[in-house]
């Protein structure tokens, strides 16, 4: 028993003309025309592709955030929105409302590392038993201190 293709027509339905290949339903001729001349001029009038590319480099160079994107979307919810410290802010160390960047860090360590006055002296400074309150101690090996006789006799 052979298998019998039948057809059927909805009400109201045509047939259509279907192209011998697919290169005939892509190629435009004077009788197959997708836009008119005067609809191709139209939209070739719409923008320029400079003007395009001018109005894409004006969008990304905008800075007020005008899509709205919020610090959560970009993976940010948990960072604190604070400025950066100032040379200064980062001496004094009061503030916990900035942040750091590696720069400051090294200038407020170099900063604050820098010894600027011992007992009263700037510059290079040679310090002497005096300047430290060592005037009245004898700067003797303990070899050569003199020991009592009973402590030399405790000793041998």
């Amino acid at each position: 028993m052979a298998i019998k293709k039948v057809r059927i027509k909805p009400p109201g339905y045509t047939d259509i003309v279907h192209p011998e290949t697919s290169a005939d339903v892509v190629i435009e001729s004077a009788t197959k025309r997708f836009v008119s001349d005067t609809d191709k001029a139209n939209w070739n009038a719409k923008e320029t592709p400079a003007g395009a590319q001018a109005k894409v480099d004006a969008h990304a160079n905008l800075t007020n955030n005008p899509h709205s994107v919020t610090k959560s979307q970009v993976g940010l919810g948990s960072v604190s929105n604070y400025g950066l410290a100032t040379q200064a802010e980062a001496e004094a160390g009061t503030s916990s409302a900035k942040y750091m960047t590696p720069l400051r860090t090294k200038q407020a360590i170099n900063a604050l590392q820098a010894v600027k006055s011992v007992a009263g002296k700037t510059g290079t400074v040679t310090l002497t038993k005096g300047d430290v309150g060592l005037s009245n101690v004898d700067n003797t090996s303990d070899m050569d201190k003199p020991i009592s006789t009973a402590v030399q006799t405790a000793l041998w």
